[in-house]
């Protein structure tokens, strides 16, 4: 039986319904998703819902502004959604707008009492005491958890957790924090991770960079802030995106996406291997892409910072893309780091963050290969402390900022001030002036650390 050419979808005839199913599934881009939601604000029975589904997809191309404004009009229609307040309310979070966001999670959570995303999303906007009414709304939804799907009880034992460590109830906000890792069921495999960092020792060593570099003919010199998460990350791109002549990216994907296309054009020789067979025409070709993408998102800004956490794996690949390439690496207390990392439930990957045993696994392998790249990589490292930042903020942004070939800014001691959108786990705590709190929290779950310490003998 001969097979038939795919044809392209006709996408007049899909539903409101099947528009979200077909765009996440990529039977649909983005832009038709657009288009198709733009034609149901014409009926009158579809409006809030097209709305409320045009602002969502302006909050995943940034454009918050305007996410606001698509998102006001879902609720003008149909003031009673909890979900249109959900959404507004995590577009305001973003924006800082934190007065506002509440407002509207409150709402939420009037309309619907059970919504555990919400309980989530409110808990990290500000600090709580024992008397607050969000506090017994969430206590009674905890009291039939068990009875919950796997994600709202996540929801709502990672929202228990962060409301009792305000508390200072550090035994309760543990036992929630490890309910709501343990209800993600995620799986990290030590073996395979292991592996990749052993591969990206071998095949990037110094030989390889005495014969690889100095073949590319880019000369920018773009930013990277890498570390594990929760390490100080958006902090200094804080601190830096402050400076006039600097553009935040945020955590861009690029990078990775990179190194997960090269093998293809390399005789799909996986990747790190297909680096030693890189031709300088084929890395200057993606060097160019990337830049013409930041210059996009910062047309006006001299250098950029990327702070995806985990490029730190493609340091190497970086080196090659750009040889004048400025390496900040982000770095706080291990039990500190790795606590951190507990204590949020990552949407996206991080599976390494939900036990405690896989994250003193991957911190040993992270630092292994960070000694690696200090030992071998041909470009400087400025190695960013927490604790030396809390300590003396001005001199380690003055370092900072001389590393980076920037001229000193007095705007960058004020970088909880910034404007600018915030989509990461510390969206809060960056719009707060710096504080010490953080340093040696590890010490208030001491004995709950006790296998996380085992491993990384803390």
């Amino acid at each position: 039986m001969s097979s038939k050419p795919t044809q392209q979808p006709q996408t007049q005839q899909f539903q409101f319904k099947e528009i979200l199913p077909a765009y996440r599934s990529g039977q649909i881009n983005r832009d038709q998703a657009h288009t198709l939601y733009q034609k149901f604000l014409a009926i009158e029975a579809c409006r809030p819902k097209a709305f409320n589904m045009l602002g969502l997809l302006a909050m995943e191309q940034s454009r918050y502004i305007d996410a606001v404004g698509l998102l006001s009009q879902a609720i003008a229609h149909a003031p009673e959604q909890p979900e249109y307040h959900h959404n507004l309310a995590t577009n305001l979070r973003i924006l800082g707008n934190f007065e506002d966001a509440e407002h509207h999670y409150v709402r939420a959570l009037t309309l619907r009492p059970s919504y555990a995303e919400a309980y989530f999303n409110f808990s990290d906007i500000r600090r709580f005491h024992a008397d607050d009414d969000f506090v017994k709304l969430l206590e009674a939804q905890l009291a039939t958890v068990d009875q919950r799907s796997p994600d709202d009880q996540c929801f709502l034992h990672f929202a228990a957790g962060k409301i009792y460590q305000d508390l200072k109830n550090y035994p309760r906000a543990f036992h929630h924090f490890q309910s709501g890792n343990k209800a993600r069921h995620a799986t990290f495999d030590r073996t395979q991770h292991d592996a990749w960092i052993d591969q990206l020792i071998t095949v990037c060593d110094r030989a390889f960079f005495d014969t690889q570099l100095g073949q590319s003919q880019v000369t920018a010199s773009p930013i990277f802030v890498v570390g594990m998460p929760r390490s100080g990350t958006t902090l200094t791109e804080s601190i830096l995106t402050q400076h006039p002549m600097v553009g935040g990216l945020g955590e861009l994907p690029d990078i990775r996406c990179i190194a997960q296309t090269l093998p293809s054009h390399i005789n799909d020789t996986p990747y790190p291997d297909c680096l030693r067979a890189a031709s300088p025409t084929m890395l200057d070709g993606f060097a160019k892409s990337y830049l013409k993408r930041t210059h996009e998102l910062a047309p006006k800004a001299t250098p950029t910072v990327d702070k995806m956490p985990s490029n730190f794996f493609h340091l190497g690949l970086i080196a090659l893309l750009f040889p004048n390439a400025k390496i900040i690496h982000c770095q706080r207390h291990p039990l500190d780091t790795c606590l951190s990392c507990y204590c949020k439930n990552f949407r996206n990957g991080q599976e390494f963050s939900f036990d405690l045993e896989d994250l003193g696994h991957f911190y040993l392998a992270y630092e292994r290969l960070m000694r690696h790249w200090e030992a071998v990589l041909p470009l400087p490292i400025f190695q960013m402390k927490y604790e030396q930042v809390v300590q003396n903020q001005e001199q380690v942004s003055r370092d900072l900022l001389a590393f980076c070939g920037l001229p000193w800014d007095d705007k960058c001691l004020a970088f909880n001030k910034s404007d600018r959108p915030v989509r990461t786990a510390s969206t809060w705590q960056v719009r707060q002036p710096l504080y010490s709190s953080s340093v040696n929290r590890w010490k208030r779950y001491e004995h709950e650390l006790a296998p996380l310490r085992a491993i990384l003998n803390c």
